[in-house]
């Protein structure tokens, strides 16, 4: 995958992509499906796979508003870390 470009396109890679965690910075346009985001929100969602800086196992990580929700107010940061790619395809499926 990683000659044909599909996934890698940079070494050294930081696997993972779905994410929770808190927001220590948000940009002007940080703007996710269900508004705004500033620091200290709570957020869950996925990243980009193969991109220097989005990979989530690291402790400070890159993530696209696009993507990014606030977590769930009745589960924990360890347990939205599992909802990204999976609450990603069920939105895009219908």
């Amino acid at each position: 995958m990683a000659v044909l470009g599909l996934l890698v396109k940079e070494w050294p890679l930081t696997l993972a992509v779905d994410a929770a965690g808190i927001v220590v910075k948000a940009g002007s346009k940080a703007v996710g499906p269900l508004g705004p985001f500033k620091e200290g929100d709570e957020v869950c969602g996925c990243s980009r796979l193969g991109e220097i800086g989005h990979g989530t196992c690291q402790e400070y990580y890159l993530m696209d508003a696009a993507v990014t929700i606030p977590k769930p107010k009745n589960i924990s940061l360890a347990e939205a870390a599992g909802v990204g790619v999976g609450f990603e395809v069920d939105e895009a499926l219908g």
